[in-house]
C-alpha cells in the first residue's frame, strides 16, 4: 500500500485497500493466506513526523500443530509506526510494516480444537477420529489399565 506523502494532512488520511498476500511472500509450508489481506490505514502528519495506524484482517489456512488437519482462521492485527518526514520521499509504502506485523504476531502453535489428541506416534493415525489398533497403542493401554 503506497500513499502520496503530500496528501497526508494534520486532519489525517484514511485508506482501505486489499493487498494480495502473495505480494508480501507470506505463504509457507503449512500456512496459506486465502484471498487478499484487508488493510485499513490512517495516516496523520504531526510536525515532522507521519504516524501510520494500520489494522489488518487476514483469512488463512494453517495446519494444526498436533494433528496436521487444515484449520481456517480469521486473524486481526494492529500496528502503529512513526516515520520521519524528512526521510520519506514522495510516497510512503507500508507493505513492510504490514508484513512485519503479521510475521511477528502470528501464533506459533495453532490447534484445530483445545482438546486435539494429535497423531499416534507409532502409526500416525489421527486420534481425534478414534483409537488406533497399532501395537504401541495396545502397549500403552495395557500399562495404563
Amino acid at each position: 500500500m503506497k500513499v502520496a506523502v503530500g496528501k497526508i494532512t494534520e486532519q489525517g488520511l484514511r485508506l482501505d485497500e486489499k493487498i494480495p498476500a502473495a505480494s508480501l511472500s507470506l505463504d509457507g509450508f503449512d500456512l496459506k493466506f486465502v484471498d487478499c489481506l484487508k488493510v485499513e490505514a490512517v495516516f496523520t502528519k504531526i510536525y515532522s513526523e507521519v504516524i501510520s495506524k494500520v489494522e489488518i484482517t487476514a483469512y488463512c489456512q494453517i495446519s494444526c500443530s498436533r494433528c496436521l488437519v487444515e484449520v481456517g482462521q480469521i486473524k486481526k492485527y494492529g500496528s502503529q509506526k512513526t516515520y520521519q518526514l524528512n526521510k520519506l520521499g514522495n510516497f510512503l509504502d507500508i507493505n513492510d510494516q504490514v508484513r512485519e506485523e503479521i510475521l511477528l504476531n502470528f501464533s506459533l502453535k495453532v490447534l484445530c480444537s483445545p482438546g486435539c489428541q494429535g497423531l499416534c506416534s507409532s502409526c500416525g493415525r489421527n486420534l481425534n477420529w478414534g483409537e488406533c489398533n497399532c501395537s504401541k497403542s495396545q502397549q500403552v493401554n495395557k500399562l495404563t489399565n
